[in-house]
């Protein structure tokens, strides 16, 4: 389905230049639910194309230049006193707020550090960009030819999320995670499983969000919609560029992965339909627990994946999940408020992680999601 063919392009960006009336570059503290440790910058050291590669690189929140930390200030603060907190006058010079913010949600764009409590801002930098309202479709074939990026708790992701949310707040409008990763090495294991960068996973998020007893109740049904690949005959998937692919339509959904020696692999598969939808088993997660209603009642069958979407691009660092979630047997992941905080406790374990970055920031380089091109037929 949706051959490759010219006629049938309907997005195509090869990063020859940063083209704005393709990509929205974000700029914000937010880290979703996970609360990871990166701001996203609109800054040359985080997003910039060369040599017809867009990339995504991370940095430290320390080499940023003196600031001035909110409107009107006109006091400038190093970097990494404005972090920790450890300046005058306080809060003021520790607040900071995300010029030109792009997203508010999860204190995305104004935070207070705060040094008694050893509480500090995100310790790092790195770029994300997406395509909403510039680069919306349903149904089609996309590819994006990337590289990924080497580093422990580092976690570059393309995936893609709903332009209009018509089934409301995530995950009931979805969310199509084509590839992530975690820049660990090969000895990672999440759990006990292999983890680390010769690994990728593609996952689809949906399902319900209740207001019940007074709080907030979600279930994601990722569990039944989740696969991963392994770098098979090669080191790791940071070594070359692959292609990264999603074939969608009414009646098939799957990801793949394509080799730098041109072997398609299949990733995530639901090429037999979507059975019984995304509410009802095998897929969905009826009845868990039953008193949650079924936001795709009357709807098509792969509901909630008949709407828009659009792509999103970026790299992340960590996040509060610790040892649940995405990380296991991470430097914060016993950490818990009050007696510390996750992010201090990653930053105070630099020594272990920053390393195997290979950072040379007398250089500029450093890690980065590296992306040769997108391409969309329909």
């Amino acid at each position: 389905r949706f051959p490759r063919e010219d006629s049938r392009l309907l997005f195509h960006d090869d990063f020859h230049a940063l083209d704005r009336s393709k990509w929205n570059v974000e700029q914000s503290m937010y880290g979703g639910g996970n609360w990871e440790f990166q701001t996203y910058f609109d800054h040359p050291s985080n997003v910039y194309v060369k040599d017809g590669l867009l990339y995504l690189q991370v940095g430290l929140f320390e080499d940023l230049p003196p600031m001035r930390t909110v409107p009107g200030l006109e006091q400038e603060f190093p970097a990494l006193d404005v972090m920790t907190g450890n300046c005058t006058p306080y809060p003021t010079c520790a607040t900071y707020v995300v010029p030109n913010c792009t997203e508010a949600r999860f204190k995305g764009c104004e935070r207070t550090a705060n040094l008694s409590d050893h509480d500090i801002l995100n310790p790092l930098t790195s770029g994300r960009i997406n395509s909403k309202h510039k680069m919306d479709f349903k149904y089609g074939r996309a590819e994006i030819r990337a590289r990924v990026p080497a580093g422990d708790w580092l976690w570059p992701a393309i995936w893609m999320l709903p332009t209009d949310n018509f089934y409301g707040e995530w995950p009931a409008s979805g969310e199509i995670d084509i590839m992530e990763g975690r820049g660990n090495d090969r000895s990672y294991k999440l759990d006990g499983v292999p983890g680390g960068r010769d690994y990728f996973g593609a996952t689809l998020h949906f399902g319900q969000i209740e207001d019940y007893l007074d709080g907030w109740v979600i279930a994601d049904g990722w569990i039944n919609a989740h696969a991963e690949k392994h770098a098979g005959n090669f080191t790791d998937f940071s070594e070359d560029f692959y292609t990264y692919g999603i074939v969608w339509d009414e009646d098939i959904m799957y990801t793949y992965v394509i080799d730098p020696d041109g072997v398609e692999r299949i990733v995530l598969d639901m090429r037999d339909g979507y059975q019984n939808g995304f509410y009802y088993p095998p897929l969905g997660m009826a009845g868990l627990p039953g008193w949650m209603h079924n936001p795709y009642r009357n709807r098509p069958l792969n509901a909630p994946f008949d709407q828009r979407f659009h792509f999103v691009l970026n790299l992340a660092v960590g996040g509060q999940s610790g040892n649940l979630g995405y990380w296991s047997d991470s430097p914060w992941g016993e950490c818990e408020p009050p007696k510390c905080h996750k992010v201090a406790a990653f930053w105070d374990a630099r020594d272990q992680w920053l390393p195997t970055w290979n950072m040379d920031t007398s250089k500029g380089i450093a890690p980065a999601l590296v992306v040769d091109w997108v391409k969309v037929w329909t």
